[in-house]
């Protein structure tokens, strides 16, 4: 038998235990881990788009060159976060039902920072779509899109503080 047919055999072999994503590895230290990191990356955008709304980001360019660096940052902490809620489906927990989530305040704090993740990357694709700062700032004031995405990232982010306190309450 060759070095590769012997190769391949071992692989074949050992294929039932190789999962994507990371199988099942995550523990409630990992997921925390991971939705503690979602809800800084969420307070960053918070942050980067509230000085851009009061008026005290440099948007000379614009968009802000760093927000496309907070975008590509927060689609990698949400891939991260939706491998965890991955985990959970499979583990059978049914993410769709909010009395599951309070009564798994680990997972409802998952889906929390998917969301809030999501808000926070349409809204800064939002804002990238847009001519200038000040079409931003005046979306905002009138209510538009920008102001409902703020709302929705905010939100989620107040979903998640809520979901840790009853995780810590449980334990």
């Amino acid at each position: 038998m060759s070095v590769s047919s012997a190769l391949a055999l071992v692989l074949l072999a050992t294929a039932g235990d190789i999962s994507a994503h990371g199988g099942g590895n995550w523990n409630a230290f990992r997921i925390d881990g991971v939705n503690n990191n979602a809800r800084r990356q969420v307070l960053t955008i918070q942050n980067e788009m509230a000085q851009i709304i009061r008026g005290r980001s440099d948007a000379g360019e614009w968009p802000i060159g760093a927000l496309r660096a907070t975008r590509d940052a927060s689609i990698t902490v949400k891939e991260e976060v939706d491998e965890v809620l991955e985990h959970y489906v499979i583990d059978g927990v049914n993410i769709q039902v909010f009395t599951v989530l309070q009564a798994e305040p680990r997972a409802g704090r998952t889906v929390a920072a998917s969301r809030a993740l999501g808000a926070g990357i349409a809204l800064i694709e939002h804002a990238a779509s847009l001519e200038s700062a000040e079409e931003f700032i005046a979306d905002f004031y009138a209510g538009g899109l920008t102001s409902r995405l703020y709302e929705l990232l905010e939100a989620h982010g107040e979903r998640m503080d809520l979901y840790e306190l009853l995780t810590t309450a449980e334990e």
